[in-house]
């Protein structure tokens, strides 16, 4: 387990060093914008068991190459759950319309009377299909 943490925050690490390598002031080379703002409901089955309830996510591009963001989505119904997570990123452009980002979270879960905190890794390929659609 220990091994797989190292090797994860070594690749945390690798993908802003590389976009810097690549670009040589650090700026991505794509139109894509991780600067915004979500809210929303959300339905969750779980083994016969749903709730609902809202999420709200947003993210705020600090530089061309690093952005924080947050989200938080809180459950009702069969069951009650809540979720946080907050943390930064690092994204690079591959091209135009195609960016490769990586983002590290702190997680803080509730779910009925138990909880946990954690730490996250994410690594994708967002792209832009068309003008007004992505895929990731």
């Amino acid at each position: 387990m220990n091994k797989n943490i190292v090797a994860a925050a070594v690749a945390a690490l690798v993908l802003p060093s590389a976009a810097l390598a690549a670009d040589g002031a650090g700026m991505k080379n794509s139109s894509m914008s991780y600067t915004y703002g979500e809210f929303g409901y959300t339905d969750r089955d779980f083994d016969g068991s749903s709730a609902d309830g809202f999420e709200l996510e947003g993210s705020f591009e600090v530089t061309d190459l690093f952005f924080v963001f947050g989200n938080y989505t809180d459950l009702s119904g069969d069951f009650d759950a809540s979720l946080l997570s907050l943390g930064g990123g690092a994204a690079i452009g591959l091209t135009d319309t195609i960016d490769g980002y990586a983002k590290l979270a702190f997680l803080s879960g509730e779910a009925g009377a138990d909880d946990d905190t954690g730490l996250g890794l994410e690594f994708g390929v967002r792209a832009l299909v068309a003008t007004q659609l992505e895929a990731f």
